[in-house]
């Protein structure tokens, strides 16, 4: 082959790379234009697609139903149906604060604590009545401190190992107040500013008084309950009706076992479940107080303090005791506002009785009796 031809050939092979390189970029620029001019118009559709997409998600999801009307009477019975709930855990708190041992927390928490409540609150068991916060506070809280300071010391006799020793560590070992609420009846008033309450109750005390002891007790609470302006129900009445006290090796038909029937019995007995009898064995029946907002009938005023009156068979105030169906085991007396037989539990000469069951009512105004 001459130089002539190898030339010819060399500048067709050129060539040809050079038409293949030229294809090859506008095989690569092509779809990239072809790309960018479909993008454009893409991008100015999405807002219109976007729309019409929530338009149709709109179409497709359910209406929102509307809210639901109810008539006030649905409304006041609902509202009902949450003071009931809320009565019945305030009352049920106080046993929590007594098993405890903590009366301080409980009336600070759980009771009355606006005016004119205060004033009226009261405690009531078989023979005695606390009415307005000094008296029902030096019942539940002063006499419970004195309480237990006696019941350590009785714990650290009866210690025989030697562990407990006289220090606030120890105040409260070796005592078990322990009662149950059942059978709940709750009352709502109408306008909702009050409720009344009772409950059965079973529980045992347990404690070192001089030896170690333990009882029996069965009674009935009667609850009054008052909402305060923060809307919270607090108690306002309380009331106990011990039917019987006796030591568990005892039996509470015995007369002279059940504390609650005649004032004698166990020595480790609470304040206030018994029996008080004039100096002629009369029994003392208590007053009827209704205990309205504010309101101190002028007879109950500057009561005297309990005296020490024996019943026959037996003391009415043994030294000592938890509270039971009282508030704070041995008396001392300078908290009581008025004192007398409200409640005489059961014997073979007693027919059995209940608290009076609360009934319907609007106001407090429209009631004659309180518990």
């Amino acid at each position: 082959m001459n130089k002539r031809n190898i030339s010819v050939l060399l500048a067709l092979c050129l060539l040809i790379s050079l038409m293949v390189s030229v294809a090859g970029c506008s095989a690569k620029t092509e779809p990239e234009s072809q790309v960018a001019e479909s993008a454009a118009p893409a991008e100015s559709k999405a807002p219109a697609e976007n729309e019409a997409s929530a338009e149709e998600e709109q179409a497709e999801a359910p209406a929102e139903p509307e809210r639901a009307q109810y008539s006030s009477e649905t409304v006041a019975a609902a509202q009902r149906a949450l003071d009931y709930i809320e009565v019945h855990n305030v009352i049920s708190k106080h046993e929590y604060y007594h098993t405890a041992l903590d009366h301080k927390g409980e009336i600070e928490n759980i009771w009355v604590n606006e005016d004119p409540w205060m004033d009226t609150m009261s405690w009531t068991n078989n023979t005695q009545k606390m009415i307005g916060y000094e008296d029902v506070y030096g019942f539940m809280v002063t006499d419970l401190e004195s309480n237990i300071a006696m019941s350590l010391k009785s714990a650290m006799a009866n210690d025989t190992k030697g562990i407990i020793t006289d220090s606030e560590e120890w105040l409260g070992t070796g005592m078990f107040w322990y009662h149950m609420l059942m059978s709940p009846t709750i009352e709502v008033a109408g306008d909702g500013e009050t409720a009344r309450a009772i409950f059965q109750s079973w529980g045992t005390v347990t404690g070192p008084m001089g030896e170690m002891t333990s009882q029996w007790t069965m009674e009935s609470y009667g609850f009054d309950c008052a909402k305060m302006s923060t809307g919270e129900w607090k108690i306002w009445h309380l009331r106990t009706y011990v039917y019987f006290y006796c030591d568990t090796d005892d039996h509470w038909y015995d007369m002279q076992s059940n504390t609650a029937a005649s004032g004698a019995g166990s020595a480790n007995a609470p304040a206030g479940v018994g029996v008080m009898y004039d100096e002629d064995g009369n029994q003392i029946t208590g007053q009827t107080y209704l205990g309205a907002p504010g309101e101190i009938p002028e007879d109950m005023e500057g009561m005297p303090p309990p005296s020490d009156m024996t019943p026959p068979g037996g003391d009415m105030t043994p030294p000592g005791g938890g509270p039971g169906g009282g508030g704070g085991g041995a008396p001392s007396g300078s908290f009581t506002t008025e004192t007398g037989t409200y409640f005489t539990g059961f014997s073979l000469y007693k027919i059995a009785e209940s608290p009076e069951i609360p009934e319907p009512y609007y106001t407090w105004d429209d009631l004659t009796t309180s518990y």
